[in-house]
């Protein structure tokens, strides 16, 4: 910002667009604290999920969702992308299924893991990047 001394007469003084940053000595030194703890809060009360011995047996995790992932992983492994599902029912839309996430490239990659390791992360990571904020 200048205060006009500098500019020719009849010509208003000149100011930016964007003000300088002004220091906030009540705002927190480090940003990401309280996010850290949050993640570090859940990934306590989930502790039992990072195992590679033990798949997470909460209702329908593994009554319902463990089948599932095996099954799909068995396929992607495989070499094929399965559209159909014929083990449900009379069969169903595996694609047109939203819990088996077919189309999220995150999850894809999770079931090219270990089924175990990867089962877990499926479960676990969406809480933990929620903590973050992300």
């Amino acid at each position: 910002m200048t205060d006009g001394a500098d500019n020719a007469p009849g010509v208003p003084p000149t100011t930016s667009p964007h003000p300088a940053p002004q220091s906030n000595p009540g705002a927190p030194a480090r940003p990401w604290v309280w996010p850290a703890l949050l993640a570090a809060c859940a990934a306590i009360a989930m502790r039992d999920i990072f195992t590679l011995s033990g798949v997470v047996h909460t209702r329908d995790l593994s009554f319902f969702y463990w089948p599932h992932h095996l099954w799909l992983r068995s396929k992607l492994l495989a070499g094929t992308f399965p559209l159909w599902d014929p083990y449900v029912g009379f069969g169903q839309s595996a694609i047109a299924d939203p819990i088996r996430q077919m189309l999220f490239p995150p999850t894809l990659l999770l079931r090219l893991l270990p089924p175990v390791i990867g089962f877990n992360l499926i479960v676990a990571l969406p809480v933990l990047v929620s903590t973050l904020g992300a």
